[in-house]
């Protein structure tokens, strides 16, 4: 491997091999226009079907470790990329630009009842629990609104497109107490999370910054035909906005208690870094 160059590892976990070849189709356009705008970056494709994504994604990391990469990239098979072939290219530049050890796209949950953002801020003691927070993560308050066309600062956000300093992972998987309570990959811990939140939370306790830039929206693929972005999110949610608008706001369900028993049984000596902000540049 050309030592100039700085190698971003590609991986896709999928349920299945034909997923994977769709989501590698419906990006072609992005990889080719990121290769001529970056031809100092190598780049790999791997992908994994498995049925248990969290040691996918620790296959995938193993053999980014053994190529030596220098980023490891996470694209999932049901995420859509923008058919202008900016989406990989845009991510990188900005990455590249702020000296970022994180950045990912901006997508919506696969829920056409509730297909929010994925932008999270993660619950203290200033805040209350919206009354519907998604289950499966009581830890963080899902954001309903964001601001257009800029790098926001997360405490969680998904894995679907997003790039992420090998060393970071590396710290992650020297470091981080959690995933070993849960046994084989550092994309779980020993807690109700996935492992968007889990990768999530063990970076922010180790001090790294995560970033969502709400320039780049990728379609979420659901039952198909439907597709959850952003054109689906506005039509039917767009009176949504911040949790002071939320009308469940103020009722208390225990999600957030329960997170903060969680915390003090699991994390005690873990300070929280700093809180959600948007950045205008």
């Amino acid at each position: 491997m050309n030592q100039e160059k700085e190698y971003l590892f590609v991986a896709t976990p999928s349920y299945t091999q034909t997923c994977t070849e769709q989501a590698r189709q419906r990006c072609c356009l992005n990889w080719a226009n990121f290769g001529r705008a970056f031809p100092n970056v190598e780049f790999g494709f791997n992908n994994n079907e498995c049925s248990n994504i969290p040691l996918a994604y620790q296959a995938m990391y193993e053999r980014a470790k053994d190529k030596g990469a220098d980023w490891f990239m996470s694209f999932e098979a049901d995420m859509m990329p923008e058919r202008g072939g900016n989406t990989f290219t845009t991510l990188w530049a900005a990455l590249k630009r702020r000296n970022l050890d994180h950045i990912a796209a901006l997508y919506y949950l696969n829920n056409p009842e509730a297909p929010w953002p994925l932008i999270y801020t993660e619950a203290d003691t200033e805040m209350v629990g919206a009354g519907d927070a998604k289950p499966d993560h009581p830890a963080y308050i899902n954001h309903r609104a964001y601001p257009e066309n800029r790098m926001i600062q997360v405490d969680a956000t998904g894995l679907g497109i997003t790039i992420i300093r090998m060393d970071a992972l590396r710290r992650v998987e020297e470091e981080s107490p959690y995933w070993r309570k849960a046994g084989d990959s550092i994309f779980q811990i020993a807690s109700p999370f996935s492992v968007d939140m889990a990768i999530s939370f063990q970076l922010r306790r180790l001090g790294y910054q995560l970033w969502v830039h709400s320039g780049v929206i990728v379609d979420h693929v659901s039952r198909q035909p439907l597709i959850i972005n952003e054109r689906m999110y506005q039509k039917r949610f767009g009176e949504v906005y911040w949790p002071d608008d939320d009308p469940y706001w103020d009722k208390r369900d225990g999600q957030i208690a329960k997170f903060r028993r969680w915390v003090k049984r699991q994390i005690m000596g873990f300070p929280r870094p700093g809180k959600v902000q948007a950045d205008a540049s």
